[in-house]
């Protein structure tokens, strides 16, 4: 059994309770209404020219220099790097791929294919897109055949495979396709993954770092993040069939890695007090030098910071403090991590240490989503009371009404999380 260090969360620093009708709102086509009495002037400017945010009808771009809402885009997803949405636009005769700038709402390109189909996953500037059945109700659903359309500004293509297949994600240089295979087809209980060459269409195994090939595994992936160099996929497992790790301890939990670029994955095995009987409550955060993956499980209070170049876990923190069953969420900036304190406000945590730490932010209502503006200097909090901007000490620098029924902050944290998981 590994050690565990018990820390107590420490709640400190400033603390803004902000009531729903004590701050500004922003409506379609309305000039903002900045916040008064609660909001810090804004002390630099926003680097993101947009938030999009994800509602039960898609894609909302809110454009931060006003807080107005862009444009929506139903049926739609985010590309890993926030830079295009790409819709899914159904029509008599099939179903139009339109993928936009996230920022304008101005179109880069589109192409039409056949049938109903739904974006599965888009590369980082939405070059390349996969789409999918749209009859499927989650990723694993029980087939014998899968259809995938690879779609770019150039064109599209079909193709059919025998088995249960579910996109995963696109190598850097669009050569190939990973794809997750649930095994058996009609029945699944395992997975692994594979790689589609898109000039040919042959499936292949994906090799481990060291060249060997992994058995078929079981698991349920519960949270999922791409680095910001686009180079590398991070995806949380757990099972509540112990694995085996190399060093005879046996896990419930794991990272899987997926390098985009040099085209192997890998397991990181995660403390074997996390997932016990599969059971976690997951949420995942890349440092923007791609160098740094956090992890929290919040079932148990776990925080891991890992080495992304070793591959290795270099701090296991539990703070019991912040064990909770509501929805985790993390982001992560140069040098602290942000995730939600139970239903309302955020802790920050320091990222070296994994303690918490001195900042804080406190809302009326449940914190649903987090991600840091790309200066580093602020964090975006989407509550079910409204779409904050606030800096590194709490403090609320603008806070504007949240489009429609939003959910979270696009990219989510599992592309179609709830109804299309990425493992049985």
């Amino acid at each position: 059994m590994r050690s565990r260090r018990l820390v107590p969360a420490l709640v400190l620093g400033l603390a803004l309770a902000l009531a729903l009708g004590a701050c500004g709102s922003t409506v379609d086509g309305a000039a903002p209404t900045r916040t008064t009495a609660t909001a810090a002037p804004p002390t630099h400017r926003l680097a993101d020219p947009a938030v999009v945010v994800a509602t039960s009808d898609g894609m909302v771009s809110v454009r931060t220099a006003t807080g107005q809402v862009g444009f929506r885009a139903p049926n739609g997803i985010v590309s890993p790097d926030r830079s295009t949405i790409v819709q899914a636009e159904a029509m008599t005769t099939g179903t139009r791929v339109v993928a936009s700038d996230a920022a304008t709402g101005t179109v880069r390109w589109s192409h039409d294919v056949p049938g109903n189909r739904r974006v599965r996953v888009a590369s980082p500037g939405g070059r390349f897109v996969a789409l999918v059945d749209g009859n499927l109700s989650y990723a694993a659903s029980p087939r014998a055949t899968t259809t995938v359309d690879v779609a770019t500004a150039t064109g599209a293509h079909r193709y059919r495979f025998a088995g249960n297949f579910d996109p995963e994600a696109f190598s850097t240089d669009g050569h190939t396709l990973f794809v997750l295979d649930f095994l058996p087809a009609m029945k699944p209980t395992r997975y692994s993954v594979r790689e589609v060459d898109l000039a040919s269409g042959a499936i292949r195994a994906v090799p481990d770092r060291d060249g060997s090939i992994r058995a078929p595994m079981p698991g349920y992936a519960l949270a999922q993040t791409m680095s910001p160099d686009g180079t590398q996929l991070y995806t949380f497992y757990a099972s509540s069939e112990p694995i085996s790790g190399d060093d005879g301890d046996q896990y419930h939990a794991w990272i899987h890695v997926l390098n985009l670029q040099h085209k192997w994955a890998h397991c990181l095995e995660l403390d074997e007090d996390i997932g016990i009987q599969g059971g976690a409550n997951a949420a995942l955060a890349v440092s923007a030098d791609s160098k740094r993956l956090y992890v929290s499980d919040r079932l148990t209070g776990a925080f891991v910071s890992i080495d992304t170049a070793s591959l290795r876990a270099t701090r296991t923190r539990f703070v019991r403090d912040l064990e909770t069953s509501t929805g985790a969420v993390l982001a992560a900036t140069g040098d602290a991590l942000y995730a939600n304190a139970g239903p309302h406000g955020v802790v920050r945590l320091d990222a070296r240490t994994l303690e918490p730490d001195s900042g804080t932010f406190e809302s009326s209502r449940a914190v649903l989503a987090l991600q840091v503006d790309r200066s580093g200097q602020a964090l975006y909090v989407l509550a079910t009371d409204g779409l904050f901007v606030v800096d590194p000490r709490g403090r609320v620098l603008e806070r504007w009404a949240a489009p429609g029924s939003a959910t979270s902050i696009a990219p989510s944290p599992m592309p179609g999380r709830g109804t299309y998981f990425c493992a049985c």
